[in-house]
């Protein structure tokens, strides 16, 4: 073993290899990581040579392993704490699983080191020093340990050491987090917090815990996800819930409540704490945004639709918003109310937003877009009896955005055609760059060339733009007029004629659309 003596730092220093640096004895390597300056420019260098030979090297000699869990305590920087348990993550992974509790056991301890850091957010490189370690990395590596046993590889029994790990985690006092409070919070930005803090992020894998044990043993309540919530949810909790934390239990609560319907249901005031507005909106608004409605959460939409103002200083309001939108959108397609009725919050909604009709516009687009992509299909007539409302409104800073619905194929191409006829005649002189599905009207002419004919002709009348389709697409759009010129149905000859004129007076066609033979 190497003395750590100024001679022995200086053979130290000399080494710089993963090959220098495997060739040393375990005590060796210890003696090297402990009396390495952190000042040193290349110290985060070291601290990767070191975390790849413990992967390839130590991690797989199970000799050499249980010396550096057994001397877990010689080890001055946390950084390499951090290293050791990354790379136990990644024997997890590759599906070498040996000697699990003592793994656990190592995480343990890494959980029990008191934090003396006042500081968080430091580059890496802070890390190395074994006078103020900042335990905050490490911890969050421990989380991605226990994260990474949530996969089918990891046995049943490790369940009570894997509890025992995210009961502590969850419960423990963390000076950046819990000094983490703002007037205004932002709803994604305190979400993207408590995906990074290794206590809120806990509760996120506490969750992911109640699925892996249902998983294997599928009629299990799972008590260790409620017990550890229920102290810190509570209102004189040893720990209050932080406003990362709600976010992270508000982007859960549909998995939480599927783990557990009635603890949920019981204690859903205390998830979504109208006391504390910015908590609530932390925690609902994260809800909103990754879950699917619940019917048993009427009054907290109602709720938020009295209170829209908590949203007004987020930066994502309009999202927000939208996603309340979505919310109560869905709600009345699963005939929870009806369209207009008194109770009625989808109705309510568009009363409370009545001087905002962008937030209409934001609506409109993501349930076209849903139709497209997503369940309102399975709701066709609600939906329709929706569109039929806002047409009847005609907003037109609403309706502005008709591609997702002008390309729901589950709709029939008449009431498309006859709705979107309903929106141009809405506009005029207005520049149409955003607003033209000239595609869908190409593809729909075969099958209804008198709606597709009086549509093309409103465009060509209210200023087309330039230089806003394909060519292939404008060769198609002459194509069809000059066969729907050739008709013998005045209804569809006429407005064909007036468009293809107005297309051409505007430079929205020109000669090199045409047919060769047929230039105009």
């Amino acid at each position: 073993m190497l003395e750590n003596t100024s001679d022995a730092i200086g053979t130290l220093s000399s080494l710089n290899s993963i090959g220098d640096l495997n060739d040393l004895t375990d005590e060796e390597l210890l003696d090297y990581i402990n009396c390495w300056d952190e000042e040193e420019s290349d110290s985060q260098n070291i601290v990767d040579t070191f975390q790849s030979i413990f992967e390839t090297h130590i991690i797989t000699d199970n000799h050499r392993l249980s010396f550096w869990l057994q001397n877990r305590t010689r080890i001055h920087h946390m950084v390499y704490v951090k290293a050791i348990v990354e790379g136990l993550t990644t024997k997890i992974y590759t599906q070498c699983v040996f000697k699990l509790e003592d793994l656990i056991e190592f995480c343990d301890w890494v959980l029990s080191l008191s934090d003396t850091s006042t500081q968080r957010g430091k580059k890496e490189q802070c890390q190395l020093t074994s006078v103020h370690p900042d335990l905050e990395p490490s911890r969050k590596a421990v989380v991605n340990f226990i994260d990474g046993c949530m996969s089918n590889y990891v046995p049943i029994s490790a369940r009570d050491g894997l509890a025992g790990l995210l009961d502590k985690v969850c419960n423990q006092a963390d000076t950046g987090l819990d000094n983490n409070s703002s007037d205004y919070p932002n709803v994604k930005s305190q979400l993207n917090e408590g995906l990074i803090n290794s206590r809120s992020y806990g509760l996120k894998v506490l969750i992911n815990f109640g699925d892996w044990v249902r998983r294997q043993v599928p009629n299990d309540t799972v008590p260790e996800v409620t017990d550890i919530l229920s102290k810190r949810i509570v209102r004189q909790a040893k720990i209050p819930l932080t406003e990362p934390e709600y976010a992270i239990l508000g982007q859960n609560f549909g998995r939480l409540y599927d783990l557990n319907p009635d603890w949920t249901s019981q204690h859903r005031k205390l998830i979504f704490p109208r006391e504390n507005k910015s908590n609530w909106k932390c925690s609902f608004g994260n809800y909103l945004c990754y879950n699917p409605p619940m019917e048993f959460l009427l009054d907290e939409y109602d709720y938020a639709l009295e209170n829209l103002q908590i949203f007004n200083h987020d930066n994502d309001q309009n999202e927000n918003i939208t996603n309340l939108g979505v919310g109560v959108f869905f709600l009345y397609l699963q005939k929870v109310y009806d369209l207009t009725s008194e109770n009625s919050l989808l109705n309510k909604f568009y009363t409370k937003t009545y001087d905002h009709p962008k937030l209409w516009k934001f609506l409109f687009v993501t349930i076209g877009q849903n139709f497209i992509f997503g369940p309102v299909k399975n709701y066709k007539d609600r939906a329709v009896d929706f569109l039929n409302w806002r047409l009847e409104v005609g907003e037109l800073q609403e309706l502005h955005n008709f591609y997702g619905w002008m390309e729901s194929d589950c709709l029939e191409p008449s009431l498309r055609l006859n709705s979107y006829l309903k929106i141009l005649n809405l506009r005029s002189n207005e520049h149409l760059d955003n607003f033209i599905d000239m595609r869908t009207l190409i593809t729909l002419h075969q099958k209804e060339e008198l709606l597709v004919v009086k549509c093309l002709a409103k465009i060509a009348e209210i200023s087309p733009p330039r230089n806003h389709f394909s060519t292939s697409e404008l060769r198609k759009l002459v194509s069809i007029l000059q066969a729907s010129q050739k008709s013998n149905n005045s209804e569809i000859k006429e407005p064909a004629k007036l468009a293809m004129e107005n297309f051409l007076k505007s430079g929205m066609i020109n000669h090199k659309h045409f047919p060769q033979d047929e230039i105009p």
